[in-house]
């Protein structure tokens, strides 16, 4: 059986702790400039990410199919995955990018975007 390079099990627990993690968790692990994409919300910086963090309940349960991991060179990497969330009655399926940047602190998101899930394609 093969292990997952360091930085690809690193990028994955770090990708599905932002699916849980509180206001204080996405402080410490977004990128300064950091930029989010959702359907109807449009584009959030790094202040309106973490204040709709603090203000809405967490998800109860995700899946990431298809997961892929890409580095880009030695200090980015690519996140892309379909996500199949829950929170209490409410089902949630997207097509999700994640851009990471390495800096002295560890792993930071740098830029995530949701897109619809029946744009998911398999090749």
């Amino acid at each position: 059986m093969s292990r997952a390079p360091e930085h690809e099990t690193e990028l994955l627990a770090l990708e599905r702790d932002f699916w849980f993690g509180d206001a204080e968790f996405y402080r410490e692990h977004l990128a300064t400039g950091c930029r989010m994409a959702f359907p109807g919300m449009g584009l959030l910086d790094r202040a309106a990410a973490i204040a709709g963090i603090a203000a809405g309940p967490r998800w109860d349960s995700v899946d990431m199919d298809d997961v892929e991991v890409r580095r880009l060179g030695d200090g980015g990497a690519v996140v892309s995955y379909l996500a199949h969330a829950r929170r209490g009655d409410q089902a949630y399926a997207a097509v999700v990018g994640s851009a990471y940047l390495l800096d002295r602190d560890g792993w930071k998101l740098a830029y995530h975007q949701h897109g619809p899930a029946e744009a998911a394609s398999a090749d």
